[in-house]
């Protein structure tokens, strides 16, 4: 993945976590915690994952793939694994 590639995924799944946040973080980074810093809860999680899923046109994560999600930045490579995949 090039690097203007990978910037505008992660400038984009930002965009998208940080309009489904309940807490605001003030600046957005990799290391914040979904559940503890930003406020979802396990439905917003899926409302998150579905989010995701239509506005990269993703396929569905399974759930393996969303277990692992804690971090904000886990939701980047998320996406942009999925993104590889779907190509």
């Amino acid at each position: 993945m090039s690097t203007e590639s990978a910037e505008h995924i992660r400038s984009e799944t930002y965009a998208v976590i940080q309009a489904m946040a309940r807490e605001d973080p003030g600046e957005m980074r990799g290391d914040l915690s979904l559940v503890e810093q930003l406020g979802f809860d396990s439905l917003r999680l899926i409302e998150l994952a579905i989010a995701a899923e239509q506005h990269f046109g993703l396929p569905p994560v399974d759930l393996e793939n969303a277990v692992t999600v804690a971090t904000v930045e886990d939701v980047v490579q998320l996406v942009a694994g999925l993104r590889e995949v779907n190509r």
